[in-house]
């Protein structure tokens, strides 16, 4: 099977030219702010406010002190 030398060269160069864009691409991508998703971000603050709730006494309303037991009329 013949290989033409032409081929080669060619080849090698596109390789080093696209291995060359890949490297600036992700340099790129790194110099970028990091973001969260908008889902992420408004699932974190859901979460948040319900840890706070939670927290913070009054705020949840009062539970039964034994919910599984009916109160007598």
């Amino acid at each position: 099977m013949y290989v033409d030398p032409h081929e080669i060269s060619d080849f090698s160069k596109q390789r080093q030219q696209d291995l060359i864009a890949w490297r600036e691409n992700e340099r790129l991508v790194k110099s970028l702010p990091h973001r969260e998703s908008a889902d992420r971000s408004s699932l974190r603050q859901m979460v948040t406010a319900i840890i706070r709730r939670l927290e913070t006494p009054g705020e949840s309303g009062r539970a039964p002190a034994q919910p599984h037991v009916r109160r007598r009329v």
